[in-house]
C-alpha cells in the first residue's frame, strides 16, 4: 500500500511541478565487444558486452532528443526524454562495420548541489529503455539485399541506466555529461546472432523553453 501511495505522490509532484519543454542534441563515443550467441529470439543478455575480448568495436554516436523538465524544488528536478541516435564504428579495420539506430525513452533525476539564478550544477541519475537496430556489415541502408539475408542485421530492446553531471546556464540552457550503462538486452532477431551492448559517453546540450 505504501508503494502505491508513494507512486501516486511522485506522479502528482511530477505533474504539478514547474515544467519546461526542451529540445536537445548530443554526441559522443561508445565502446563494446561484440557478443555472438546462437540463442533464439528472446535471448536475454544481462549487463554489457564490454571487455569480453571477443571483437572490439569503437563507435561514434549523435542524436536529438525532446522532453519536459520539472522543477520539484531547489534541490530536485525530474525530466522525461525521448531520443533518437545514429552511430557508426570508427575502427574501420575491424571485421564488423557497424551502422545502428537507437531510440530511447527514459526518466532522469537531477540532484542540484549548487543552484542560483544564473547557474546550477548537480548529479544526474536515470533509467530508460531503448530499441536498437542495425547492421554489422555496412548494409543497413542498402535496399537491394534479399529479405532472407538477416544474418548481418540485428534488433534488440533493452534497459539502461544513466549517470552523469549536469550544468544549468541561466533559464534556458543545460549541458549534460552522461555515461549510459547497459543493464539488459533482449534479442528481437529470429535465430539469434549478434548482441550489441555498449557503454556510451556523451556530451549534450538542451534548450529549455
Amino acid at each position: 500500500m505504501k508503494k502505491y501511495l508513494t507512486l501516486i505522490l511522485m506522479i502528482f509532484c511530477f505533474s504539478t511541478a514547474e515544467a519546461k519543454f526542451f529540445l536537445g542534441v548530443d554526441g559522443g563515443y561508445e565502446m563494446s565487444d561484440i557478443t555472438l550467441q546462437s540463442g533464439e529470439k528472446g535471448h536475454v543478455l544481462w549487463g554489457g558486452s564490454i571487455f569480453k575480448n571477443i571483437a572490439r568495436l569503437d563507435a561514434w554516436t549523435a542524436g536529438i532528443n525532446l522532453g519536459t523538465e520539472h522543477e520539484i524544488n531547489n534541490f530536485l528536478n525530474l525530466r522525461w526524454f525521448l531520443g533518437l541516435n545514429y552511430g557508426q564504428n570508427i575502427n574501420f579495420k575491424a571485421i564488423y562495420q557497424l551502422q545502428q539506430i537507437d531510440i530511447q525513452l527514459g526518466v532522469d533525476t537531477i540532484f542540484n548541489f549548487v543552484k542560483s539564478k544564473s547557474y546550477s550544477f548537480g548529479l544526474l541519475l536515470g533509467l530508460g529503455t531503448n530499441l536498437n537496430t542495425g547492421d554489422f556489415f555496412g548494409m543497413f541502408f542498402k535496399k537491394d539485399l534479399p529479405l532472407e539475408n538477416f544474418i548481418t542485421s540485428y534488433g534488440q530492446v533493452g534497459i539502461f541506466g544513466n549517470v552523469g553531471l549536469t550544468l544549468g546556464l541561466g533559464e534556458h540552457s543545460r549541458i549534460d555529461f552522461i555515461t549510459r550503462i547497459p543493464i539488459m538486452n533482449v534479442v528481437l532477431t529470429q535465430g539469434g546472432g549478434v548482441i550489441y551492448s555498449p557503454i556510451r559517453f556523451t556530451v549534450g546540450y538542451k534548450y529549455l523553453f
